[in-house]
C-alpha cells in the first residue's frame, strides 16, 4: 500500500500545520509509506529506511511472492536487493540514499550532512539520464510489443 502523497488543493502551510514538521517543497510532497506483508516474513518487522518509489513496488512484491521475472523488463528494483537506491522524478530530479538532486537548479543537497561525493553525483546523473533515453527508446520502438511471452 502506497499513500497518494499530500491531500491535492491544500496550502503549503495547511500541510505543515497538518503534518508538524516543515514541507520540502521540491521533495517532500511525495514522501510517503509502504505497508507489506509477507508470510516469511510474520514474525519480523521489517523497515526500508533508503530512498523508494512506486516503480519499486512491482519488483520487490514479486519478488516477495516468489513470482519469475525478468528484472531488465521493469524500471524499479526490489528494495530487498543490493542495488543502489535511485528515485527518478519527471523532471530528471533524483534522491539517492546519500544525497538529493534538483536537476531545474542543478544543485545537490547531501542528505546525511557529509560532503557530497562528486562521483557518486555523476553515476547517479548518468544512469538517470540512462533511464530517459531507454525508456523513450522503448516508446519510440514499441518495445514490449516485439516481447515473445512464455505461456507456461
Amino acid at each position: 500500500m502506497t499513500g497518494d502523497h499530500y491531500p491535492y488543493g491544500l496550502e503549503n502551510e495547511t500541510i505543515e500545520e497538518l503534518t508538524g514538521d516543515p514541507l520540502d517543497e521540491r521533495f517532500g510532497i511525495y514522501e510517503n509509506e509502504w505497508i507489506l506483508y509477507a508470510p516469511d516474513m510474520k514474525d519480523e518487522d521489517v523497515v526500508v529506511e533508503e530512498p523508494t518509489y512506486t516503480l519499486d513496488m512491482l519488483p520487490t512484491l514479486s519478488n516477495l511472492m516468489g513470482i519469475d521475472y525478468d528484472s531488465r523488463l521493469l524500471m524499479g528494483r526490489d528494495v530487498f536487493s543490493e542495488e543502489e537506491p535511485l528515485v527518478v522524478f519527471d523532471d530528471k530530479s533524483f534522491i539517492t540514499d546519500e544525497l538529493k538532486y534538483y536537476y531545474p537548479d542543478d544543485q545537490a543537497t547531501s542528505i546525511n550532512n557529509e560532503e557530497i561525493d562528486q562521483e557518486h553525483l555523476e553515476r547517479m546523473q548518468q544512469k538517470t539520464d540512462e533511464i530517459f533515453y531507454y525508456s523513450a527508446k522503448i516508446l519510440e520502438h514499441d518495445y514490449y510489443s516485439t516481447l515473445k511471452w512464455d505461456d507456461k
